[in-house]
């Protein structure tokens, strides 16, 4: 189907308006008032003829929707910054604890 439109001079808003002052534009010319009864016909026309099969369908993706309890808790959340010691010892103040020497 192919679109209809017509020729239009209008200003130039471009960076050559100096050297071109107007321009000549393509503008889509609006068909004919197409009822409900005709446009589903025309859908009917251009669709597939059912050759469907559930191996024509992608592997799905997951996308992740957080529920009702989690975007309460998101909503609740607070933040507070935690100005740390610099007094050379490990945090907490005892020795450090390295995995293997438990």
């Amino acid at each position: 189907m192919a679109l209809k439109y017509k020729l239009v001079q209008k200003r130039n808003l471009g960076k050559d308006q100096e050297e071109n002052p107007e321009k000549v534009y393509a503008q889509m010319v609006s068909g004919d008032l197409v009822t409900f009864e005709e446009l589903i016909e025309e859908v009917g026309d251009s669709t597939g003829s059912g050759d469907f099969s559930t191996g024509l369908i992608r592997e799905p993706r997951v996308r992740f929707l957080p529920g009702k309890a989690l975007r309460t808790m998101k909503s609740r959340t607070s933040f507070e910054r935690v100005v740390m010691e610099t007094n050379g010892g490990a945090p907490g103040g005892g020795e450090e604890e390295r995995p293997g020497e438990l």
